[in-house]
Order: C-alpha cells, then sequence, then structure tokens
C-alpha cells in the first residue's frame, strides 16, 4: 500500500506530538558495518558529537588493555578508531545517566572477575576528552553506592545530579 506524504506528516505528528521527523536529521540511512568496537556494546552512550563510549561484561573480547581482556571502549565516530577504556569493576548489569556536565555515570554492576573490585556498589566516570587521555575514573574508597545494586536505573534530575535506584 502506498503512502501519500500528507498522510505519513499526519501520522508522524499523532503518533509523535509536536516533534515531526523532518525536524531532524534529513536524508537516506542506511546500516554499515565498518570495523570492529573490540568489546560488545552491552551498553553503548554518545557521550560527544565526536565519541561514543561502549560498556560490555567482563567477557573474552579482542580488545586488550592493562594486560588483561578491555570491556569498555572509546569509539571515535569520526575516524571509526577504537581505544580501550580500563574500568576497575565489572560493569556487567548496571545503568548509566549524564550528569550536567556532560560526565557520563556508570553505576552498579556485577560481581568482580578480574580486577579485583565488586562493581555491585560502583560509580564510574568518564568525560570525554580531546587528546584521549581520559579514562573512566573509578575509585570506591572515594565515590561508592551506599548499597548493592544489580540491575539499578538512573535517570539525570533537573538540577543536573543523578538519581540511581534499584
Amino acid at each position: 500500500m502506498k503512502v501519500s506524504p500528507t498522510f505519513r506528516s499526519l501520522l508522524a505528528s499523532a503518533v509523535f506530538g509536536s516533534i515531526a521527523t523532518a525536524q531532524y536529521a534529513p536524508g537516506q540511512w542506511s546500516l554499515v558495518q565498518d570495523g570492529h568496537s573490540g568489546v560488545s556494546a552491552l551498553e553503548l552512550a554518545i557521550v560527544s558529537e565526536t565519541t561514543a563510549m561502549i560498556l560490555d561484561k567482563v567477557e573474552h573480547n579482542s580488545l586488550q588493555t592493562d594486560g588483561h581482556i578491555a570491556w569498555a571502549a572509546e569509539l571515535d565516530l569520526v575516524t571509526r578508531t577504537v581505544r580501550p577504556l580500563n574500568p576497575t569493576s565489572n560493569t556487567w548489569c548496571g545503568t548509566g545517566s549524564f550528569l550536567s556536565n556532560g560526565t557520563m555515570v556508570s553505576s552498579g554492576g556485577h560481581r568482580v572477575v578480574i580486577t579485583g573490585r565488586n562493581g555491585l556498589a560502583a560509580i564510574r566516570l568518564f568525560t570525554p576528552c580531546e587528546d584521549k587521555n581520559c579514562d573512566i575514573i573509578e575509585d570506591d574508597d572515594v565515590r561508592r553506592m551506599a548499597s548493592l545494586r544489580w540491575y539499578p536505573s538512573s535517570v539525570r534530575l533537573e538540577d543536573g545530579s543523578a538519581l540511581i535506584f534499584g
């Protein structure tokens, strides 16, 4: 069945309210596989206009960092290059949200597998940087959740902070 452009526009307005599809990037889109991230994308966040952060569980990934399997990576969306990140706890079953300054907060997770830190109470911070020298900041001696969380949820609040619940 052929649908007229006018009907399609009315349908989009009815389904999506005031956000019409023409307000976003016009043109043709396609799905292309071009390269490999080195880690499975169990959690993927666009952390800047040119950067995505990918978190995986501690798994048998091809990407390596600091002498062990990487379970996080930074993907440059322009050059399509991958750089390993080094969280110190297992991010599996965690959640993510953003602070008002653009810092990605990953929290919760699973018990330790490689590095000796319990992901269940973890708070991981990642702020993208231009020089590619930044990494996930995680120190449970300084910052951790008050109780263990497996499969938590999180949301950014109006004041720019994040609420983690589970």
